[in-house]
């Protein structure tokens, strides 16, 4: 039987078993390509856009990690410049203190004072508001010169409002003459919360 199909195929033409031969092999690669190489190199493709995802995600995370690392330190520079600014509260019994310092300055400038008045506290939870009215007489360079000493030196004192008035008295000064005039500065004196001191 061996020698029938020898003999068969030995009558037979050759390129039929050359077109057999490759059709296998055409349909061996066909079955290797679309089940080996082709998902190789899609997932070879996927792998290249999730390390170009990646590296663009570093970066981003690199430039956040500057910038936070930029306002921390810019944080804690704000936060010592505070804390070396930071006026120290004095308790609301120091109000008696307080307000002769206030009127000595003023009369130091030569204003005469006629009343200094504080009013009912205001308390809050860091700190305390008394409101202080200083009225009195005297010319306006003094009266500017009292404000500015207010401010270098009256850190926890702030001015809620001024009033200046010109004497009928004095209508008919010369007009260089320095005139007195009567004054009403309103001021705003920060104490420490009632708890204890503490900082504006």
């Amino acid at each position: 039987m061996i020698q029938a199909l020898a003999r068969a195929m030995a009558k037979r033409p050759l390129w039929h078993i050359d077109a057999v031969g490759a059709g296998l092999i055409g349909l061996a690669a066909g079955v290797w390509y679309f089940a080996g190489v082709e998902p190789l190199q899609q997932a070879q493709a996927g792998l290249r856009a999730m390390e170009v995802e990646l590296a663009s995600q570093r970066d981003v995370a690199h430039t956040k990690a500057k910038l936070a690392s930029t306002q921390d330190r810019e944080l804690a520079r704000l936060r010592a410049e505070i804390e070396a600014s930071a006026i120290q509260l004095r308790r609301e019994d120091a109000l008696n203190a307080h307000v002769s310092k206030l009127t000595a300055v003023a009369e130091g400038f030569g204003l005469r004072v006629n009343e200094i008045k504080p009013s009912a506290a205001t308390r809050l939870p860091r700190f305390t508001v008394v409101p202080i009215r200083l009225s009195g007489v005297g010319g306006y360079g003094a009266v500017v010169e009292f404000l500015r000493r207010l401010r270098a030196d009256f850190g926890d004192t702030g001015l809620t409002g001024l009033t200046l008035e010109r004497s009928p008295a004095v209508g008919d000064a010369e007009p260089d003459a320095e005139v007195d005039l009567k004054f009403v500065v309103n001021l705003a004196w920060y104490a420490a919360p009632v708890s204890g001191t503490g900082k504006k």
